[in-house]
């Protein structure tokens, strides 16, 4: 238990801190006034951590309870919790824009109130496209945005039909909402022969409310590909395709929440662009235990865009003497492989910096990739307090 003073209509925000430091506690949190009761609280979540928010009914002391959901508790249940006098952000939009450029975002906050509130914020954007982190001295809370290289628009309103679809412009991006729960976004794009696609779907924060669907077909309707955000580790949904006759094709864009759940914070990004033959490796997570005398194995997934459906050879770089890899070549078309690395009986005790490295032959040149992996402090909704 922690307590604190407050006056009435102070808006008081209490962020836990748990698993985005990859902490074991599943937190529980709950604000009470100086005699133990509940107070009205707005809730949400930053990944897997909780968030209360509250207007102070009457000036007096509350309460803040802190506890593990199992009930257990160990040194590994550490935690750290943000107790400020300002509102949590939820949500924005758009959520990108221009790299480079200064543009106007509406951010959704939580103020205590039982309602959302809108501010309005003029946010720059990093030079360098990608997502990342927006904060700001006027709210609690962090919320990721995205740098794009490519010129973007607004969602035009309506396009729920396949008719009225909005057509888009190549390369492009498109910042929408799920307005309400039988909402449904239609976009439209001409595409050259024997040219490879890549069509991403994002939604903004990750694994938050939107939870995007894409469903590509031509002119007459005929269904060529569909991808769920649900099938994939950060939720985002992507179809790589390759277009093999000139024309106009069609996207829809819907919730996996179809029917049941829609609202401002169902965010979404949308990208279309040629795209080039190329790969990623990914790796559940950034370090790895290994016994003497004993066979680890390693997984890793091949994530292929652009059509790229070549062999890929692996290799770790720098595997100190007594431990050895065996050969790993993957085939064209696996998305992922198991290598095994056996360890010598005699492998002293210690810590070591290893890359996995993946090689293969793209457009007649040699490319390598390095293995990405999230550090032990990423939760499942792929959050982190820090990088």
């Amino acid at each position: 238990y922690f307590r604190f003073a407050a006056a009435a209509g102070t808006i008081v925000t209490c962020e836990m801190i748990a698993r985005r430091l990859g902490s074991q506690l599943d937190p529980l949190i709950q604000l009470l006034d100086a005699n133990g009761r509940s107070v009205r609280v707005d809730e949400t979540h930053a990944g897997n951590d909780p968030v209360l928010v509250m207007r102070v009914p009457t000036t007096s002391d509350y309460l803040l309870r802190i506890a593990n959901v199992t009930k257990h508790g160990n040194p590994a249940n550490v935690y750290r919790v943000n107790v400020t006098t300002k509102p949590f952000v939820r949500s924005a939009f758009p959520a990108g824009g221009r790299s480079g450029q200064t543009e106007l975002i509406e951010l959704s906050v939580l103020t205590g109130d039982g309602e959302t509130r809108t501010m309005v914020a003029n946010v720059t954007f990093p030079s360098a496209a990608g997502s990342f982190r927006y904060q700001s001295s006027e709210f609690s809370g962090t919320i990721q945005l995205v740098s794009d290289d490519v010129d973007h628009r607004l969602d035009d309103q309506p396009n729920e039909t396949r008719a009225a679809a909005t057509e888009l412009e190549l390369p492009g991006a498109v910042d929408g909402r799920i307005d309400h729960a039988r909402d449904v976004d239609w976009f439209s794009f001409t595409a050259e022969p024997d040219t490879a696609y890549s069509l991403v779907c994002q939604p903004l924060p990750a694994w938050d409310a939107s939870l995007p669907t894409l469903l590509l077909v031509d002119e007459a309707g005929q269904e060529l590909a569909r991808h769920r955000g649900v099938e994939t580790e950060d939720g985002v949904a992507r179809i790589e395709w390759k277009a093999s006759t000139a024309g106009r094709y069609f996207l829809r864009v819907r919730d996996q929440q179809y029917g049941v759940a829609g609202g401002q914070e169902f965010v979404y990004r949308l990208t279309v662009r040629q795209s080039n033959p190329d790969f990623e490796l990914r790796l559940a997570s950034d370090n790895l235990d290994v016994m003497p005398g004993e066979t680890t194995v390693v997984e890793v997934k091949i994530v292929r865009r652009g059509g790229f459906l070549g062999p890929v050879q692996l290799r770790f770089r720098d595997l100190p003497h007594g431990i050895e890899m065996e050969s790993a070549k993957v085939d064209g078309k696996a998305k992922s492989a198991k290598i095994k690395l056996n360890v010598g009986k005699n492998l002293p005790l210690g810590s070591w910096r290893v890359e996995l490295v993946g090689q293969a032959k793209i457009a007649g040149k040699t490319v390598q990739r390095v293995a990405l992996a999230n550090h032990s402090g990423v939760d499942s909704q792929g959050l982190a307090v820090g990088p």
